[in-house]
């Protein structure tokens, strides 16, 4: 199943201007992958901006002013 991220979403992130479908997390059957998919807000992930990138335990993803951090829970 993917998680959306934007405004109203899945995990709901960012502000009235943040789309409601930024970005994507699914899974490769390896790791968790997060892709922008739609707004004008940058993505950023630890600070650089991605379109796509594999998430790892404790990424900080943030989308305008709006962060979240990404944890792995064994």
């Amino acid at each position: 199943r993917e998680w959306v991220l934007g405004r109203g979403a899945d995990v709901p992130i960012g502000s009235v201007l943040t789309s409601p479908t930024a970005a994507r997390v699914s899974w490769n059957g390896q790791n968790h992958v997060l892709r922008r998919t739609g707004g004008w807000q940058p993505i950023k992930v630890n600070g650089t901006k991605v379109n796509s990138c594999t998430l790892e335990d404790g990424d900080i993803i943030s989308i305008g002013s709006s962060t979240v951090t990404y944890e792995v829970r064994k």
